[in-house]
Order: structure tokens, then C-alpha cells, then sequence
């Protein structure tokens, strides 16, 4: 079967990660604030657009709150309807909880887009019009990564959105950025597309072999071997899109493939005793990588199944 999302060790955890740093960094980064000139028409359509998601948003999560319980004063007038019980503690936790994911990291998210908008349009020299539709690009995706991260935490997700929250994967963005690009600047952006993904490949790389030194003592040689294994691994796992009908158990079947890879990868270089201790590290991994995915998708996953 095809290794259509990119199934490395660490995705699903990763992107948990991701999520909830996400949303609940505070705003006290760092990076340099955009410095735009005079307001366009690209910063009419940047608020008209974001004003668009925030309503979408906030439809649907008043939405779930309703499902939770009933919110005062919607439906009849309080002269006709009772006044609604107070709220339950589920119900308060869960209105708690989305109030604190839409209060924090949506400006921090917001001046890290319009940089990237700026980052790109240097880059490729982009018109007005293509600022816009990079523009509409990037708050798709932090919308989507968003949105699956809301259902990964409450139990709700599907595997489509385990793979849209992992954080390197661009493959909508960049399918909707390429087909408004000329010649010249499709060939900049493929080899930023290059270089991001050559960064994916090391960051996942580097973090699967200190993973590995974490257990176990391995020579400067055999560091060096593994690097190149798990190198090649990693560049054969890119992030993609799920086929529809995709099932938890088809999930979990590449994670076992994926892992099952690395084993036998690594069984050239790491003697017997290290190896052991390697197959208890995956075991330990793959355990909490279907537990994450019981969670997040409310299936009923056995971790207790032995890889062969």
C-alpha cells in the first residue's frame, strides 16, 4: 500500500504537540511584528476573510455548546420558555475550554500569516491578486488545523484529521498556491517546497536518532549509519492526503509498517543487546501512538497487539 500520509515515527504525537502549543502559546514571541505600508485592497480582503473564518468558527463551536446545553437566550423569549438549568460541568468545562482556545494564539497566528504573506510575496514577487490567494491559502490551513485539533481533543476526529493537524504537512496549501504562479515563479516556490521538505527530513531524523541515543550508547559510527537510514526512511514518508473510506485500522497498519521499517533498517547496525532495548522503545512508542488515536477518534484500539 502507497505511504499516502507519511505514517513517521512521532507524526501523531508531533502534531498533538503542535496543536496545543498552538493554541496555547501565550503572545509573547519574539519574532519581528509586519511592518505593512498604507492599508490596500489585499488588507480589506485579509480582514474581510478573516472575519469570515472567526463567524464560521464561532458558529460552530456555539453549535457543540448547544448540543451540551441548551445556551440562554436562544429559542423562545424567557415569557414562554423557561429559564435553562444552569449549565452542567461538562457542559462549563467545555464552554471554558473553547472560550481559552479562541482567546489565545489567533493574533500571535494572524501576524505569523500576514509575515509568511509578506516572506512569499518577496520571494516570488507576487501581485496583489496572488497575495490574495496565498493570503486565503494560509488561513484555510490554520482554519483546518484548528478545527481538527478541537476534535482531536474531544474525541471526535477522523483520521483525515490526524493528518490534517500534522504541522508539516502543506499539501493543500500548496496545491492552491501553484496554479496561480507563472513559470518563473512556480520554479522559486518548488525550491522552497525542496528545501522545506529536506528541513522535515532532518528535524524528523535528528529526533528519531536522539530518541534512540536516549536508550542506548552508540558509537560515532554507528550514529552516522542510523542518520542515513532513518534519513532515507523519513524522505519515503512526505505528508500527503487521505483516500476517502481510509480506516483507524488502515492507520494502523502503516504505523506498523513504518515502524517494522526502521527495525529492520537499524537491525544491520545495532548489536543484539541494543536492539532489544530499540524493540522495547518502538513497543512503548506504538502503545501510546494508539492510545493517542483511541482518544482522538473514540475507536476502540488495542495497543496490547505484538508487532511480528
Amino acid at each position: 500500500m502507497r505511504n499516502y500520509i507519511g505514517v513517521g515515527v512521532g507524526i501523531v504525537i508531533g502534531a498533538a504537540a503542535t496543536l496545543v502549543g498552538q493554541q496555547l502559546l501565550t503572545r509573547s514571541d519574539s519574532s519581528p511584528t509586519s511592518t505593512r505600508p498604507e492599508p490596500s485592497s489585499l488588507d480589506s480582503r485579509r480582514q474581510d476573510q478573516q472575519l469570515t473564518v472567526a463567524k464560521e468558527r464561532i458558529a460552530e463551536l456555539e453549535g457543540r455548546l448547544a448540543d451540551a446545553s441548551p445556551l440562554p437566550g436562544s429559542g423562545a423569549s424567557a415569557t414562554t420558555e423557561p429559564t435553562p438549568a444552569p449549565e452542567s460541568g461538562e457542559a462549563a468545562k467545555a464552554r471554558s475550554f473553547i472560550e481559552m482556545m479562541m482567546s489565545f494564539g489567533d493574533d500571535d497566528a494572524m501576524r505569523k500569516i500576514d509575515l509568511e504573506v509578506e516572506r512569499l510575496s518577496e520571494l516570488l514577487g507576487l501581485s496583489e491578486n496572488q497575495q490574495a490567494v496565498v493570503l486565503e491559502a494560509l488561513l484555510g490551513r490554520f482554519n483546518e488545523k484548528k478545527t481538527a485539533g478541537v476534535k482531536l481533543m474531544t474525541g471526535q476526529a477522523s483520521i483525515a484529521d490526524l493528518i490534517a493537524s500534522d504541522e508539516h504537512n502543506f499539501v493543500k496549501l500548496d496545491a492552491a498556491i501553484r496554479p496561480v504562479l507563472d513559470e518563473a515563479q512556480l520554479e522559486s516556490y518548488q525550491a522552497e517546497q525542496l528545501a522545506r521538505e529536506q528541513r522535515r527530513i532532518e528535524t524528523k531524523t535528528e529526533e528519531e536518532l536522539g530518541k534512540l541515543a536516549s536508550v542506548t550508547e552508540l558509537s560515532s559510527e554507528q550514529q552516522d549509519a542510523a542518520w542515513e537510514v532513518l534519513a532515507e526512511i523519513n524522505a519515503a514518508e512526505p505528508p500527503g492526503e487521505v483516500p476517502e473510506g481510509t480506516t483507524v485500522d488502515d492507520f494502523v497498519a502503516l504505523l506498523d509498517g513504518a515502524i517494522d521499517n526502521r527495525v529492520r533498517g537499524l537491525e544491520p547496525i545495532l548489536n543484539p543487546d541494543q536492539l532489544q532495548i530499540y524493540h522495547g522503545q518502538t513497543e512503548a512508542f506504538r502503545n501510546q501512538i494508539l492510545t493517542l488515536i483511541s482518544h482522538a477518534t473514540g475507536s476502540d484500539v488495542a495497543p496490547a497487539e505484538t508487532l511480528k
